[in-house]
């Protein structure tokens, strides 16, 4: 069996030792190998708040933000307030559009969305983007 995991929005860790069937002989990853995922995906959701409604809405997604990142086909999860606003943004990597659109007809998805949803003082708005180009310095 191929121990092979996700490492980041844009790549797979595999280790060198053929598990995977991948070597590599470069000096600045010894032990791993990394793939360009293809179909990667990045989802970003604009949310307005009443404003009275901001720490509400903050402890909703800390009560179900693992759960959402565990998500399978999920990479990374964030969320964004835009300064001095009742404005935020979701911000996920997906594996590819199925896992997205498979998270989005989840039971998960339609209990935190109903939470959500009656909070907002704005329709929002979403996003579904191709990654291009991507430059991550990994320490």
């Amino acid at each position: 069996m191929h121990k092979c995991s996700v490492q980041s929005a844009s790549h797979l860790i595999l280790p060198l030792n053929g598990e995977c069937g991948l070597k590599t002989n470069t000096k600045f990853a010894p032990y791993l190998y990394f793939v360009k995922l293809l179909n990667m995906i990045t989802r970003i959701v604009k949310m307005s708040f009443f404003p009275e409604h901001v720490e509400e809405f903050k402890k909703l997604f800390d009560e179900y933000k693992s759960d959402i990142a565990s998500s399978e086909g999920c990479l990374s999860l964030r969320l964004l307030q835009q300064k001095n606003t009742s404005v935020f943004f979701t911000y996920s990597e997906w594996i590819a559009e199925s896992y997205l659109e498979q998270y989005r007809a989840s039971d998960l998805f339609a209990l935190v969305w109903s939470k959500t949803k009656i909070l907002f003082n704005d329709r929002p708005e979403a996003w579904t983007n191709e990654q291009l180009f991507k430059h991550e310095v990994v320490i």
